[in-house]
């Protein structure tokens, strides 16, 4: 009897053995499997991050009618570095909508009304995804991702504003910002002030690009001039102007939960910024024109790609990140909001 205990305790402990050395080896597998998953990711981001500093180069530069304003950029370079990105994320696994190719349409279309379903907020009326993947630049993603020892199917559908359509809602974040006089004095002038509040801003901002400032800060060549020389304003939009332009690519993510897609997130996946502040006067009677261009900024709200996947298998809620908004207040006591566009479901975007 004692032997065949001793025999029973000795097949259990191999039983025990072999499922440990069984599940720590899955853990291994599933642990280099989201290493390799994060460095692809990491990779695809910069390429996103340069697909949309793209689309705001063209977009500011259609906007300013000053295409030298960003080192000569032509339609056709601006094409050929869009191709040569897109190839590499076709390389990486990211597919590019066809508003042409009906699978396409069905790919996006299913994945947006079964996860409005799960996460129940159903979609009553009918949209059109044909012209949403012909106004923007769509892409999609499906990958797995291990945590706690269970995969997920995710995917996550990224809108670039990059194909040149006139007004689409990721672009219409533009700001001008006029002085409001039409004459002046150029002392004067030097030390209108401008403030900048961020109380309601969720991204950061680089050093320099919006602090508090006077005129006289931005253009050196206006310190030149006597401050009591008279300046009037050369054209319709004012003495000085603070041109702000944004594009977002927004990122949708999605998760496959016992055979049924929800939606565990959105953010905006990287805010291109832009501002070019120009002063259009004459002072004394000669036309003196000056601009100054700050650096481009790319801002992004929320989280990394699997913090979605991670909080939604925890809470099974999906959460928005959305970049919210900053206020420039002028020395006559006006103030004006900038919003970096956002969008929570894609059936907003148009």
């Amino acid at each position: 009897m004692k032997k065949i205990k001793a025999f029973i305790c000795f097949i259990i402990s191999l039983v025990i053995i072999y499922n440990a050395n069984f599940i720590f080896a899955i853990d291994i597998n599933s642990s280099a499997n989201n290493n390799e998953e994060m460095k692809k990711q990491e990779k695809i981001d910069n390429i996103f991050t340069d697909l949309n500093n793209i689309a705001l180069e063209k977009k500011i530069s259609n906007t300013l009618d000053k295409q030298d304003m960003f080192d000569n950029i032509s339609c056709d370079s601006i094409e050929n570095r869009k191709n040569v990105l897109e190839i590499q994320l076709q390389e990486l696994g990211v597919h590019k909508l066809d508003p042409n190719n009906i699978d396409d349409i069905n790919r996006i279309s299913d994945i947006v009304y079964s996860s409005m379903n799960s996460n129940g907020e159903p979609y009553r009326g009918i949209f059109d995804f044909s012209m949403l993947t012909s106004v923007y630049s769509i892409y999609e993603y499906t990958g797995t991702y291990s945590y706690k020892s269970n995969s997920y199917e995710y995917k996550y559908i990224r809108v670039v504003d990059n194909k040149g359509y006139v007004n689409t809602t990721l672009t219409n974040s533009k700001l001008l910002v006029p002085v409001g006089t039409t004459s002046t004095i150029l002392s004067t002038l030097l030390g209108y002030t401008f403030k900048f509040g961020f109380s309601a801003f969720l991204g950061t901002l680089p050093s320099g690009w919006a602090i508090d400032y006077t005129m006289g800060a931005i253009f050196d060549v206006l310190k030149s001039y006597n401050g009591n020389s008279s300046v009037v304003c050369s054209n319709n939009s004012g003495i000085y102007c603070m041109n702000i332009t944004s594009v977002t690519e927004m990122t949708y993510y999605y998760i496959k939960v016992n055979g049924n897609w929800y939606n565990s997130g959105t953010r905006a996946g990287n805010v291109s910024m832009a501002r070019v502040d120009s002063f259009s006067g004459n002072i004394n009677g000669v036309a003196v024109p000056a601009s100054k261009i700050f650096p481009t900024t790319n801002i992004s709200t929320g989280n990394v790609w699997y913090w979605y996947i991670e909080r939604f298998v925890d809470t099974t809620l999906p959460t928005h990140h959305s970049i919210g908004s900053f206020s420039i207040n002028r020395s006559n006591g006006s103030a004006l909001t900038f919003a970096p566009c956002y969008i929570q479901n894609p059936l907003g975007l148009i």
